[in-house]
């Protein structure tokens, strides 16, 4: 008989256990939940068990909030058989968030197909009416020679990894103190010079995740007379690397320099033992992410659709007043 009960071991074993899935995420590992507590969330971290072993797992992030309303993120997960993520998880998570109204919303990062979306669906999970995400990313294999890789890019990006190579960049990688704190100024310029709300690296955030995922959390960074002009944050997770956040200043856009930093990135991560990196999503139903979206896709790379999200309510209320709150936070995004 198949149960959900609360993880009880330690941060490597519930990492050992996640790996063992072949669609586990960096956001469902020990550290990212860890990290998240930062930012006011909980993590529980909840194993489902038949025939006494485990076939699924999910780490449930909850928050609360006034009336005793209690909101549920599974971010990157489940993990697993997707016929265990109905009613059994779901009344395991109002039993350990201690809570009687619950808005539960989950994220598996998994290729779509048409069985998971069945057992999701039969689950008693609904298509939320609005969504954080795309649900579409692209992932690059990262196995070919450099001469291979530009050969199979687009010539446009062919021609703009070759103008920014010839730049005076001076580049630094790694996970230092100093990397983080040019990381966030990057970050925080540049929403400052585009006028944009962009997701934004405070040093204690940084200095935060450093403490929960060490150098699973990776920086490059590419400096023009000293300055910091271009740079990413990439999560990496057993062989797969995770393009998280990135910036480049006017000074930066002059010279291409994100063309060049991430056919350094590439290489940095392949010696590294990295195989595969999740660009972290593309949103093509967005106008304002077209050029975001014209630079990933240029670089090659298979697109993919996720299972994505789903959500689930103790009542349909709660249901709708949660996607109109999330549909609000998007819009101010």
């Amino acid at each position: 008989m198949l149960s959900w009960g609360v993880w009880e071991g330690g941060a490597g074993s519930w990492d050992a256990l996640l790996e063992r899935f072949p669609d586990h995420s960096i956001f469902q590992s020990h550290g990212w939940g860890d990290h998240k507590s930062h930012f006011g969330w909980y993590p529980h971290r909840l194993v489902a068990t038949g025939d006494n072993q485990p076939v699924a797992l999910a780490q449930v992030l909850v928050r609360r909030f006034p009336l005793g309303v209690s909101l549920a993120w599974v971010n990157g997960g489940p993990v697993g058989r997707a016929d265990t993520w109905g009613e059994s998880l779901r009344a395991a998570v109002q039993r350990v968030a201690g809570t009687r109204h619950l808005y539960f919303r989950i994220n598996p990062m998994r290729e779509l197909c048409d069985g998971d979306v069945q057992a999701v669906r039969s689950g008693g999970w609904e298509v939320p009416t609005h969504r954080i995400g795309s649900g579409q990313t692209i992932v690059m294999k990262l196995d070919a020679a450099d001469a291979d890789w530009l050969k199979s890019i687009t010539s446009k990006h062919r021609y703009y990894v070759k103008k920014s190579n010839g730049a005076p960049l001076k580049w630094d990688c790694g996970n230092s103190e100093a990397l983080r704190r040019d990381m966030t100024a990057l970050s925080q310029s540049l929403s400052v010079e585009k006028d944009l709300k962009l997701p934004e690296w405070d040093a204690p955030a940084m200095d935060d995740l450093n403490m929960r995922i060490g150098d699973a959390a990776y920086i490059l960074v590419g400096y023009l007379n000293t300055k910091a002009v271009t740079g990413c944050l990439v999560l990496l997770n057993g062989a797969t690397a995770h393009y998280l956040s990135a910036a480049t200043l006017n000074e930066g856009r002059e010279v291409s320099a994100a063309y060049s930093m991430f056919a350094r990135l590439r290489g940095l991560l392949r010696d590294r033992g990295m195989r595969v990196l999740d660009f972290g999503g593309i949103n093509p139903a967005s106008e304002a992410a077209r050029g975001v979206d014209h630079f990933k896709r240029g670089f090659g790379g298979r697109e993919i659709r996720y299972l994505g999200e789903w959500d689930w309510a103790t009542s349909p209320l709660l249901r709708r007043a949660a996607n109109y709150l999330i549909k609000r936070r998007m819009r101010g995004m």
